[in-house]
């Protein structure tokens, strides 16, 4: 599929993705039932907590499956349950930075600064909106974001209980780019208000 033919599906209230049939779009049945097979039933992580498998291919739902845990994850687990994605969202993050990068490639590539010279050619606009509170983040490019490496403190605060605060002097929202560049925090966790490298 080029990005000519880019396929956005509609949302599930009016239909969801398209549906395709594997033999049809060349996709080997055997295999395609034995990878469901594996996550239904084989795979003990998937029967212990649940899981749900959705395989798109050339833009087609080609088949999908949702199994309920025995000791976690939803109960039961259906194509409409909310489910914690944890790190696997960063393979879909990835893809469509991959895209973004193809269709603004004359504009943006994988060492273009996310803040910028200005407010006019920075990726994130609103970080302009309040003092920087590390120079160094001015040297955050777009593959450092992608590959964890843009020095901030390694936790991941978002998931504390403890109460948001911001800093002095801002009182914006509680974004997590907002939260990365060090205008609110959490009580008892590390800032990120100044990188560690």
């Amino acid at each position: 599929m080029t990005l000519a033919e880019d396929y956005f599906p509609p949302p599930e209230g009016e239909g969801g993705w398209r549906r395709g049939d594997p033999s049809t779009l060349g996709v080997d049945a055997a295999k395609l039932r034995n990878a469901v097979k594996y996550h239904d039933g084989e795979e003990n992580l998937t029967k212990k907590y649940g899981g749900g498998l959705v395989i798109i291919y050339k833009g087609y739902l080609i088949d999908e499956s949702y199994v309920t845990g025995t000791e976690g994850g939803p109960q039961p687990w259906t194509p409409r349950t909310c489910n914690d994605m944890k790190s696997s969202a960063k393979s879909v993050f990835g893809t469509g930075v991959g895209y973004f990068l193809e269709e603004y490639r004359d504009k943006v590539n994988l060492d273009t600064l996310l803040v910028g010279t200005c407010r006019e050619d920075s990726l994130i606009p609103q970080i302009w909106d309040q003092p920087l509170t590390d120079e160094r983040k001015k040297k955050i490019k777009v593959k450092n974001v992608l590959s964890m490496t843009s020095g901030h403190e390694g936790n991941e605060p978002w998931l504390a209980p403890s109460t948001r605060r911001h800093y002095q002097g801002y009182s914006g929202s509680y974004q997590m780019y907002e939260y990365c560049f060090g205008w609110w925090h959490f009580d008892g966790v590390p800032s990120h208000h100044t990188l560690l490298f």
